[in-house]
């Protein structure tokens, strides 16, 4: 039966709904089934990095939108630090004015205040005394003003914080982390402070001179990459070199200062504070291990006839005591890296940290927004970690594949004393210093001054440690 017009668009009508609904069926699910196909290759050819995930999408399940918030950060110039330029120093902290803060301002909905000061400590009592916002984050010296905070139990417990997840690899890890204070955590150093990195100790060597005595496998650096680079390691480079020379002859030398002698009997595996029972800390100044080790340092360095202190103008120095930073201004064409040398093969390296020099982060007690402000310094951690870390190695080392072998294992051993972090770095370092010095009659100080010392400044740093702990105990009664 043949349809007259008026049926035929009737019945056009009347499937035309019927007809759109399974076409947007049947290209939805095109489109899932593609989704799917799509993700499921790009699994296949990138395995999923769930570190990652953890830094981007944990703090955004609880801080997707910040609202506006503003984030004042405080920072100290030493944040800036020589060995870097603001536009290539792998930290978000030294972009503060870059197109890496506007857009994470975009994305986590806050506003980042920079503000710096060279008199922190100052500016913050006056702003608590005058009820002023006080800043949300601090980037400051450790030695100064960060140990004065801690002193008076005026920083927040970042451990406590659940928007942080501090065994992220963004912070150090535990065993070189800043000590914990009664359990708690106050200070943050990490991919996010190029001020902490750069300050690691290093020594430094000429390749060029080494390399007209030995073969490119024959290099220190080759040691160091073994695990066996150590102080009889150093000394017998330069026994060779030199040949059979005394005091007056030598000509390739190692400089290390006396002011340096700390940074190597810390790396050497002194360590004047050590651990209770209960994970609590206490100060070790009467055990001879930090002695033994003095005796050793000045066997193997301040003893040796390849020694020189200073600039004192010999006319070449194989091995010099430097920092990441000092090296990041050198020829890279003519030295190199290495890590601070070990007692023995066994020890693992470690770098200590010039406090003078070193920053840390934290977030004050008087911050409108604690969890707010833990929450934005967490952000900024991680994406400096996940951004920016290659950077750091692409500005320090260049394409050296020699620098770039040793950079991981100087950072892989960086150890910040707990003496730093309450003030009493300094002292402890004059007294190392001493010990590794000749008096008049070109002896040494006496084991008893030596340890007469020890126990004076180990009685105010067991105090401080007593406070804090106390404090701390208090704040966890009291939250």
């Amino acid at each position: 039966m043949k349809l007259t017009q008026d049926k035929k668009k009737r019945l056009r009508s009347a499937l035309r709904l019927p007809a759109v609904i399974l076409l947007s069926a049947l290209t939805l699910a095109v489109i899932l089934l593609s989704g799917n196909a799509i993700r499921k290759r790009i699994g296949e050819e990138r395995p999923r990095d769930t570190k990652r995930e953890t830094v981007t999408e944990r703090p955004k399940d609880e801080y997707s939108d910040f609202g506006g918030f503003t984030v004042t950060v405080l920072y100290s110039d030493t944040e800036r630090t020589r060995g870097f330029l603001s536009v290539t120093a792998p930290t978000l902290m030294a972009r503060g004015d870059s197109e890496e803060i506007k857009a994470l301002e975009m994305e986590y909905g806050f506003v980042l205040d920079f503000s710096k000061s060279n008199t922190a400590v100052d500016s913050l009592n006056r702003a608590s005394a005058s009820g002023d916002p006080i800043a949300d984050i601090l980037v400051l010296p450790i030695s100064g003003d960060l140990s004065e905070l801690l002193s008076h139990a005026q920083l927040e417990d970042l451990s406590s914080k659940t928007v942080m997840d501090l065994s992220h690899p963004a912070y150090d890890g535990e065993a070189f982390s800043p000590a914990p204070v009664g359990g708690k955590r106050y200070l943050l150093t990490g991919a996010f402070l190029v001020g902490y990195r750069d300050a690691a100790s290093a020594v430094v060597y000429d390749r060029a001179a080494l390399s007209a005595f030995y073969q490119s496998e024959q290099l220190p650096s080759v040691l160091a990459a073994d695990g066996k680079w150590t102080y009889d390691a150093m000394t017998g480079f330069l026994a060779e070199m030199n040949g059979s020379v005394d005091e007056e002859t030598s000509y390739f030398l190692m400089r290390v200062g006396e002011e340096e002698a700390p940074f190597f009997w810390i790396s050497s595996g002194a360590d004047p504070v050590g651990k209770n029972a209960d994970g609590t800390f206490a100060v070790r100044a009467r055990e001879e291990d930090p002695l033994r080790r003095l005796t050793l340092l000045r066997e193997r360095i301040f003893d040796s006839p390849y020694h020189t202190s200073g600039n004192d103008g010999s006319p070449n120095v194989a091995f010099a005591f430097t920092t990441l930073g000092r090296y990041g201004e050198m020829d890279r064409e003519r030295y190199a890296i290495l890590p601070m040398p070990k007692l023995e093969e066994e020890l693992p390296y470690r770098s200590a940290v010039l406090a003078d020099r070193a920053t840390a982060a934290a977030v004050p007690k008087g911050a409108g927004n604690t969890d707010r402000a833990a929450a934005a310094l967490d952000i900024l951690f991680c994406r400096s970690y996940e951004r920016y870390r290659g950077e750091y190695a692409a500005d320090l080392c260049g394409r050296d594949g020699e620098d770039n072998r040793m950079l991981p294992i100087i950072l892989s051993g960086t150890v910040l004393g707990p003496l730093d972090e309450f003030g009493y770095g300094e002292i402890l370092y004059s007294v190392v210093s001493e010990a590794v010095t000749r008096t008049g009659d070109g002896s040494y100080p006496t084991e008893k001054s030596i340890l007469k010392k020890l126990k004076e400044r180990g009685n105010a740093l067991e105090f401080a440690i007593n406070v804090l702990s106390d404090k701390a105990l208090e704040n966890n009664a009291n939250p």
